[in-house]
């Protein structure tokens, strides 16, 4: 019985590390950043990220793909085309893009 709820407790704990959220479509419902540099896009559906679930994206400062990713969001809500995105964890409680493989932000396909 212990070693059942020590397995348990160890898949659970591993998912808020390891588990992404799935391959979402959505639209921009407005973008932004904050006087400290993050990045925030709301989008019109939840994603499902574990530990975090939201309808908000939000990415460090110091990412790499920031300015990129401002733009594609921008772009995409000036123009209503849909996003492809793909968290990976959390950053201040939300849903966040990481500088791994594991997440993505683009065009949705037409």
């Amino acid at each position: 019985m212990r070693l059942k709820h020590l397995i348990g407790g160890m898949m659970l704990g591993s998912c808020f590390t390891v588990c992404a959220s799935d391959n979402l479509v959505a639209n921009v419902s407005y973008v932004g950043t904050y006087g400290n540099g993050d990045l925030f896009i709301n989008v019109n559906r939840s994603i499902n990220q574990s530990g975090c679930e939201s309808d908000r994206i939000f990415v460090r400062a110091n990412h790499p793909e920031l300015t990129n990713w401002l733009n594609i969001a921008t772009k995409a809500y000036l123009n209503n085309v849909a996003i492809q995105f793909r968290t990976n964890g959390c950053y201040m409680g939300k849903p966040t893009l990481d500088s791994s493989d594991r997440s993505w932000l683009h065009f949705a396909p037409k």
